[in-house]
């Protein structure tokens, strides 16, 4: 009840909504469309942390993804966030150890900038 009051006071107020559950149907859209840059999507971990109302109109969820590399290794927990409009996810990124898969370092400030305070 308290949670639902905040969150209530919060949107009257213009703030930002508490972050919430991911939803079946936002999972499933980020399954496929992040699943597809994965060597083998079936083996992949989600954790999907939390959501929240994100930029123009959309829903950004949080969350963290372990998924095998080329050679088959696991990468561990790795940090990802996805904005999904209208069921389909646009704009995301999954944040890495690697400079390689993001060298000029805007996937990891971005999901500084998004995920960072809740």
């Amino acid at each position: 009840m308290r949670r639902l009051l905040l969150t209530l006071v919060s949107l009257l107020l213009a703030a930002a909504a508490e972050p919430g559950s991911v939803s079946t149907n936002l999972q499933q859209s980020i399954v496929a469309s992040l699943g597809r840059m994965m060597v083998l999507p079936q083996t992949t971990v989600w954790q999907f942390d939390w959501s929240k109302p994100g930029p123009a109109g959309g829903t950004l969820v949080c969350g963290h993804v372990n998924y095998q590399d080329s050679t088959r290794h696991y990468l561990g927990l790795q940090p990802f966030f996805a904005i999904v409009r209208n069921g389909k996810v646009a704009e995301s990124g999954i944040q890495t150890k690697s400079g390689a898969v993001d060298p000029t370092g805007a996937i990891s400030y971005s999901y500084d900038q998004y995920c960072g305070n809740k």
